[in-house]
C-alpha cells in the first residue's frame, strides 16, 4: 500500500510540472505572436490630443492678452490728460435770466429755458435760433429748478409754493435723402434747417433729424410757502412713469413727493396721484440758510446743504415714516456748501465749498450708532481746489466725471476716480455773471450759458 501511494504523488506532481511547462510555452508563444509597434490609431489620436492641448493653451493665452489690452484702453483715459478740440462762443437773445440748459449728444441742438418761461433751441455750432416757444407760469415766479441726469425733464418750485414738471429734450428721426424738404437753409458744412429742425447728413447718405420736445405740465402745490431748493428723479415704466421730487420751503420744511402718472391709452389723457410726507425739521440755527437739496434715483434718500458747512441726508427707506438719519459737516467751520450732486451710480456725493473745495463722500456701512441707519458719509477724496466759490456742479451722464464752475468764471472738468483735472476752461467775459454747465451726454464736450444768455461750448 505504501508503495502505490508513492507512486501516485509521483505521478501527479510530475503532471503538474507539465502543466506548467506548456502553459509558460503557450504565453511565450503568443507574445512572440503579438505586434510590439503602437497601432496609428494610438499615434493619431495621441497627436490630435497634443494639438488640442496646444491650440487650447495659445487661445487662453490670447484671450487674456485681449482682456489686459480692453483693461489698459479703459484706464488709459483715466491716466492721461484730455485735449481740447476747439470752442464757440455765442450770444443768445433772451431777454430774460438763464435758468436751465440742455444740449443733445451730437452736439447739434442746444435750449434754455428763461425764468419767465421763454425757451430757446438753438444750433450749438453757430448759435443760430432753431425755434422759440412760451412755457406759461400763469405770473408765479420760479425760485428753484432742478432736473434729471439726461437734463430733458425739469422741476420749477415757485413763489407761490408750488412745483410744475416740464420736458426739455430733443427728438431724433431718420430722414431719407430722397425725402428731404425743398428750402433747406444751410447752417454750416454739416448741418441744414428748417421750420425748427436741423438736418444732418449721416454716414449712410440719409439725414438725421433733429427737432425740439418742449412740454410744461400742471401745477402741483406742495407748501404754503416759497419753494427754495428742489430736486427731481424719474422712475417707473414708460406707460406708468413714477415722478418722486423733494422739496424745501422757505420755512425750512422738507416735503418729499411721489407723482404716479397714469395714462389714458385710447384717449391719452394723464392722470397724476401725488403722496407727499413732510420729513422730520432741519435742526438748523438761526440765520442759517439751505443752499440746495439731493433726491436718490430710487427716493430711499435725500441729502439737503445749508451754508453752515454741514448736509443733512434723510432716511426714507419708510416712505410713510421719514428719518434723519445723519448731519454731518462737510466743509471748514464758517464755509457754505454752494453746489452738490451725485455722480452716475449715486454712490458717490460730489460737494463744492464757498472756498473753492471740491470733496467726494461715499455712504458706507460702518454700524456706527450715530446714525439711524448704521451709515455714514465717509469722504473719499478732496480733489484740487478751484481759485473762487463753487457755484455749480453737474455731473457726466455716463462715466465718473463732473464739470465745476466758481464764481470767478473757472470751468474745470475732474475725472473723479482719477482724481484728476482733465480741463482747466475759463469763460472769455461776463465772469461773474451766474451760469449753468453741463457735460453732453457722450462726455465728449461742455457747453455753460450764462443768466444773460451767453453760450459757450467746449469740445
Amino acid at each position: 500500500m505504501a508503495d502505490t501511494t508513492r507512486t501516485d504523488a509521483h505521478s501527479d506532481d510530475y503532471g503538474e510540472e507539465l502543466n506548467n511547462q506548456q502553459s509558460a510555452s503557450a504565453i511565450a508563444s503568443r507574445l512572440r505572436q503579438r505586434s510590439m509597434e503602437t497601432r496609428t490609431s494610438v499615434k493619431l489620436g495621441d497627436n490630435i490630443a497634443k494639438w488640442v492641448i496646444t491650440l487650447g493653451g495659445l487661445l487662453v493665452i490670447v484671450a487674456v492678452l485681449g482682456i489686459m489690452i480692453f483693461l489698459f484702453r479703459v484706464v488709459l483715459p483715466l491716466l492721461a490728460g484730455g485735449e481740447e478740440l476747439g470752442s464757440v462762443r455765442h450770444q443768445l437773445v433772451t431777454d430774460q435770466d438763464v435758468i436751465w440748459v440742455n444740449g443733445d449728444e451730437f452736439q447739434t441742438l442746444g435750449a434754455v429755458v428763461g425764468a419767465e418761461g421763454r425757451v430757446i433751441t438753438f444750433h450749438i455750432p453757430t448759435g443760430v435760433e432753431v425755434s422759440r416757444s412760451e412755457f406759461d407760469f400763469d405770473g408765479a415766479v420760479v425760485t428753484a429748478v432742478s432736473g434729471t441726469l439726461e437734463r430733458d425733464r425739469v422741476a420749477f418750485g415757485f413763489d407761490d409754493g408750488t412745483v410744475r414738471f416740464a420736458t426739455l429734450g430733443f427728438e431724433s428721426r431718420s430722414t431719407a435723402r430722397r425725402n428731404l424738404p425743398a428750402g433747406l437753409i444751410d447752417l454750416d458744412e454739416r448741418d441744414r434747417m428748417l421750420d425748427g429742425r436741423v438736418f444732418t447728413e449721416v454716414g449712410t447718405g440719409d439725414f438725421r433729424t433733429l427737432s425740439a420736445v418742449n412740454e410744461l405740465g400742471a401745477s402741483e402745490r406742495v407748501s404754503d410757502f416759497p419753494i427754495v431748493a428742489i430736486d427731481y428723479r424719474v422712475g417707473g415704466t414708460r406707460e406708468r412713469p413714477v415722478l418722486a421730487f423733494a422739496t424745501v420751503d422757505a420755512e425750512g420744511a422738507v416735503r418729499v413727493s411721489r407723482s404716479r402718472v397714469q395714462m389714458n391709452m385710447m384717449t391719452g389723457e394723464q392722470t397724476v396721484t401725488t403722496t407727499t410726507v413732510e420729513a422730520p425739521p432741519l435742526p438748523l440755527q438761526p440765520g442759517v440758510s439751505v443752499t440746495g437739496i439731493l433726491l436718490s434715483g430710487s427716493a430711499d434718500r435725500a441729502i439737503v446743504a445749508a451754508d453752515n458747512g454741514f448736509v443733512y441726508r434723510y432716511d426714507l427707506r419708510n416712505f410713510d415714516d421719514p428719518q434723519l438719519a445723519e448731519r454731518r459737516r462737510v466743509g471748514d467751520e464758517g464755509v457754505a456748501v454752494t453746489a452738490m450732486t451725485f455722480l452716475s451710480g449715486e454712490e458717490a456725493l460730489v460737494v463744492g465749498s464757498e472756498d473753492g473745495g471740491v470733496t467726494v463722500y461715499f455712504r458706507l456701512q460702518t454700524g456706527t450708532p450715530d446714525t439711524t441707519d448704521g451709515r455714514e458719509l465717509v469722504r473719499a477724496r478732496t480733489h484740487a481746489s478751484m481759485p473762487a466759490a463753487i457755484v455749480d456742479l453737474s455731473e457726466a451722464q455716463r462715466q465718473k466725471e463732473f464739470v465745476a464752475t466758481d464764481a470767478e468764471g473757472n470751468v474745470w472738468v475732474y475725472q473723479s476716480t482719477a482724481d484728476r483735472v482733465l480741463f482747466q476752461l475759463a469763460r472769455t467775459s461776463a465772469v461773474n455773471t451766474e451760469s449753468t454747465a453741463m457735460i453732453f451726454p457722450r462726455s465728449d464736450g461742455v457747453m455753460l450759458v450764462s443768466q444773460g444768455g451767453e453760450v459757450e461750448a467746449w469740445q
